[in-house]
């Protein structure tokens, strides 16, 4: 029913169009023809006020985006920023009064008062001149409570064993945090991901695949986990996340996380021609066959 209701919704070109959950619904094929139709309404005019849980929906359909609670608004901001305090009143135990009374939409500036930018620098760059600016903060990060793990000093380094923070176009890094094991852990699995400055999720890497993880961490010890990637983003701002998966009271859980903890920018190169936010590769198998036309 609520298919066949937004077709036939979707079928006109309304002033405003009001979506609640419905994108969720359906399967795979059908989502993606919701969210083309609504792309294409919006590119026309529409004005759409869409009613999700859905993070990255919300951050790759909205241009603002309110934070309701109890029928409060808590915040009117930028999706990348509501998403941010939604994670954080789920998830920290934060209490309603505190995100309301922080919820003036204003991005914090970094610790030594030096503005944050998400501009790039203008001139081109070569493979070895990735660095470490501190002006760039990651600022919006949310912390959820930890449970029996804890994850410290989060930060990217280079082949040369320097911690950067402005990163260049193919060369490869490694991410890096310490977990502090506070209590014995069981089918423990780090992770990390990788989020737009909008905070859409590009993706991420696991230390354990196939149902695998570690059986079981002593109280008292330490890890270091290390993560090693190739730049594949273009040129803009990026995020990264830390986080640790185990089991607790029978269930598998966050043990600790880190939203956007590090952030990261991608610098201008030159004679890269791609588009959108990650590149592919530029190697391109071209075949042909010349043929006669068949009347």
């Amino acid at each position: 029913q609520l298919r066949l209701a937004f077709a036939v919704q979707t079928a006109v070109e309304p002033e405003i169009l009001i979506v609640d959950e419905a994108l969720s619904v359906g399967d795979e094929a059908f989502s993606r023809k919701c969210i083309s139709r609504v792309n294409q309404l919006r590119d026309r005019g529409t004005s759409l006020l869409l009613v999700s849980h859905s993070a990255n929906l919300i951050t790759s359909l909205c241009e603002q985006a309110l934070l309701l609670e109890g029928g409060r608004l808590l915040l009117n901001a930028p999706p990348k920023q509501v998403i941010s305090r939604y994670h954080r009143l789920i998830f920290t135990g934060q209490d309603v009064a505190e995100n309301h009374a922080n919820s003036e939409g204003n991005v914090p500036e970094p610790e030594d008062g030096t503005p944050q930018t998400n501009e790039p620098d203008k001139e081109p760059v070569t493979c070895d001149e990735s660095c470490f600016d501190p002006s760039m903060a990651a600022s919006g990060q949310v912390a959820y409570e930890p449970c029996g793990v804890r994850i410290r000093t989060p930060q990217i380094i280079n082949s040369k064993g320097i911690r950067v923070n402005c990163l260049t176009h193919s060369c490869e890094y490694t991410y890096t945090y310490e977990t502090d094991i506070l209590e014995d852990c069981f089918g423990v699995v780090f992770m990390c991901g990788f989020r737009s400055k909008e905070g859409f999720e590009l993706g991420g890497i696991c230390s354990h695949i196939n149902n695998t993880a570690a059986d079981f961490l002593a109280a008292g010890t330490s890890v270091k986990v290390i993560f090693r990637f190739r730049c594949t983003m273009l040129p803009d701002t990026f995020f990264i996340n830390a986080g640790i998966m185990g089991i607790l009271n029978g269930e598998r859980t966050y043990l600790h996380r880190l939203v956007d903890v590090v952030q990261f920018r991608v610098l201008p190169a030159t004679n890269l021609f791609a588009a959108g936010m990650i590149a592919f590769g530029n190697e391109c198998v071209l075949y042909y066959e010349t043929m006669p036309i068949n009347k």
